[in-house]
């Protein structure tokens, strides 16, 4: 789609550039610029660019941070082959590696997780990052992802 002789503003000094054959086209001989011209829906304008797909998941989850010696218990709402969304019973406002145990049915995942607060604004939800998962816990984790997956 072209738009032809409608001024926009195309540069930071606030001149008005008219459009000619979907270009801007300054008047004063400087660089064209390309302009899109088409609407954009929210999140159309950037693809996907996660590194592993999500899935709603429901299972029960602890969390331990080594230094400080505390528990904080809740329930993982989303996870996937890189980490998980977790809602805690108790506020959780701190950064740093937890060790991390999920419980789904008869199966347990353990690992070690970079945790950090959802939002500033919430102290109920924890993203945990998971890191140097063991080979033997990678395969609980990529089993519940492949029944997730298959539904």
């Amino acid at each position: 789609m072209r738009i032809e002789g409608v001024t926009r503003r195309a540069c930071s000094f606030g001149e008005d550039w008219p459009i000619t054959n979907g270009r801007v086209c300054p008047t004063n001989g400087g660089i064209m610029a390309q302009v899109a011209t088409a609407r954009l829906n929210a999140g159309e304008r950037f693809p996907e660019r996660r590194a592993a797909p999500r899935f709603d998941f429901d299972a029960h989850f602890e969390i331990v941070d080594p230094l400080e010696q505390t528990k904080i218990a809740g329930r993982v709402t989303v996870i996937s082959q890189k980490g998980c969304f977790a809602l805690t019973q108790e506020p959780f406002n701190q950064r740093g590696v937890v060790r991390t145990r999920i419980r789904k049915d008869d199966s347990v995942f353990e690992t070690w997780a970079w945790a950090t607060p959802s939002r500033p604004d919430s102290d109920t939800g924890v993203v945990l990052v998971f890191m140097d998962t063991p080979p033997e816990q990678s395969k609980v984790l990529e089993a519940w992802l492949s029944s997730l997956a298959a539904r």
